[in-house]
């Protein structure tokens, strides 16, 4: 019987060779090296690279297609939740994304996180069931405080020193929605 001790970093070896499709590839090839190279796929994430955007316009194209599915942006955030303490290199133009990101927290090892131009469109209440309460103008008082600081630099600098610590909710006193607005 052949065992497989020493195959990990050579896989890993190989992968560091890899671009991203071809990593894509490899990663579905079998078990070990899915372990082995997932973390190479996920270090750096651009969601303006045509992969990404086209994973993301299949699930948003679904959506709009049936207006009781709402996968699509869970789907996004179950993703974050399962890989995101990998990413190092974050670079968000979507809004699906950079919603998964700030709703997960789950990327702790971030060392660079960059935010294009995202429109602070009118919110989706499909998205955000939380949000069914407010009113119109409350919905565009969101977005507008969601979007307006759009930030790029190190992780490590002054204005992210405490943007992706986690934080307790007190649940008893106020709604998620006045939490966020306040």
């Amino acid at each position: 019987m052949v065992t497989n001790t020493g195959i990990p970093e050579i896989i890993q070896q190989i992968g560091t060779h890899l671009d991203t499709p071809h990593l894509y590839t490899a990663v579905r090839v079998c078990r070990s090296w899915n372990h082995a190279l997932v973390p190479f796929l996920w270090t750096s994430i651009d969601d303006s690279l045509y992969s990404w955007i086209k994973i993301l316009d299949t699930f948003m194209e679904r959506r709009r297609m049936d207006s009781n599915d709402v996968s699509g942006g869970d789907w996004v955030r179950g993703v974050f939740l399962k890989y995101g303490h990998l990413v190092q290199h974050l670079h968000v133009r979507r809004r699906e994304v950079l919603d998964a990101v700030c709703v997960t927290r789950a990327c702790a090892e971030l060392k660079t996180f960059r935010v294009g131009k995202i429109e602070p469109v009118r919110l989706r209440l499909l998205e955000h069931e939380w949000m069914y309460d407010l009113s119109e103008e409350e919905q565009v008082e969101m977005a507008e405080i969601r979007w307006k600081n759009a930030m790029e630099g190190g992780i490590d600098g002054l204005t992210f020193r405490h943007a992706f610590n986690p934080r307790v909710l007190d649940l008893s006193k106020t709604t998620l929605a006045q939490m966020e607005v306040n």
